[in-house]
């Protein structure tokens, strides 16, 4: 670590490298088994390493996002249903044209 001068040193630097790698992998295998691989795109990989190994594919981070998402979404359902018929005369205009994509 010595020799690094500049940020961008870092990434190059052997445990970073390494870091990327065990992050692809743990992308490869989310991607495959969640329904909300798109969102957060196989999470952190320093929260799964956290979680106790790269593998765990559902640590305590992992399952709180899950849930969480799966909250958020269900509230936009609700209110894409009001939109849809009219009833949503109190949401936010950015909010109304988010959830009309």
């Amino acid at each position: 670590m010595d020799d690094i001068q500049k940020i961008s040193d870092c990434f190059s630097e052997p445990g970073y490298v390494k870091l990327l790698d065990l992050l692809k992998e743990r992308q490869i295998k989310c991607e495959k088994e969640c329904k909300y691989y798109s969102i957060c795109n196989g999470g952190c990989i320093s929260n799964a390493l956290l979680d106790g190994s790269k593998d765990n594919l559902w640590g305590d981070s992992c399952k709180k996002s899950y849930l969480l998402f799966e909250e958020i979404l269900k509230i936009n359902d609700a209110q894409r249903l009001l939109l849809n018929n009219n009833l949503a005369v109190t949401l936010n205009p950015y909010f109304q044209k988010y959830i009309q994509k």
